[in-house]
Parts: C-alpha cells; structure tokens; sequence
C-alpha cells in the first residue's frame, strides 16, 4: 500500500512539474508576445503620425509632401 502511495505521489509530482514548465514556457511566450506587440505599436504611431500630419498639412492650405496641390 505504501509503495502504491509512493508511485502515485510520484506520478502526479511529475505531473505537476510537467504543468509548471508549460506554464512557464507560456509565460515566456506571452511576455515574447507583448514586448513584439509594444514595439509594433510605437513603429506603426510613429508612421501614422507622420501620415496625419501630412494629412492635416494638406487640409490647412499647404502641400503634403508627394500628394496633390489643393
């Protein structure tokens, strides 16, 4: 009985340390994920503030640069 004990304790330890390195794995992936996404979004707002005023040059009586003449 106490050898059956002993195997299953075993087993689930192993189990729960499997457990503990996917999470771990999936922490790392998100933090990957999050630190991909921030510098994504500081690029693309840098780009679309250039484009907006570009955009609201146009609109207030000058040229945007490579866009029609109003």
């Amino acid at each position: 009985m106490l050898k059956m004990a002993l195997v299953a304790w075993g087993h689930l330890k192993s189990r729960l340390d499997e457990r503990g390195q996917d999470l771990m794995e999936y922490l790392v992936l998100a933090a990957v994920v999050a630190v991909a996404v921030i510098v994504g979004i500081g690029l693309y707002s840098g780009a679309l503030n250039t484009w907006f005023t570009g955009v609201a040059a146009w609109i207030g009586g000058g040229a945007a640069p490579g866009g029609p003449t109003p």
